[in-house]
């Protein structure tokens, strides 16, 4: 799948249509850069998972039924933040 930027409107290129594997390598370029490497073995992203899979659980802990898509929830950039990084976590 091949990657194409768009214009976000604020002078920035915004990502469309990017694959799995073209995610996971600027992920790994990412941590080469910053030398986080070291602190990606099985032992360290698995804790890091299950960390983000708790912030996400309290988030929903007392809410009750929640309606799909989060509508009215001031609470979503939240949500989102912590299922991007989950979701970081699992590329790594």
């Amino acid at each position: 799948m091949e990657s194409s930027y768009d214009d976000d409107g604020y002078g920035r290129k915004a990502m469309t249509d990017v694959s799995l594997q073209e995610l996971r390598d600027r992920l790994a370029e990412f941590a080469q850069v910053r030398g986080w490497e070291q602190y990606h073995s099985p032992r360290d992203l698995l804790l890091a998972l299950v960390g983000g899979v708790g912030e996400l659980s309290e988030i929903f802990q007392w809410k009750g039924e929640v309606e799909k898509g989060l509508p009215k929830w001031i609470i979503a950039s939240a949500y989102c933040l912590t299922a991007s990084d989950i979701c970081a976590t699992l590329l790594n």
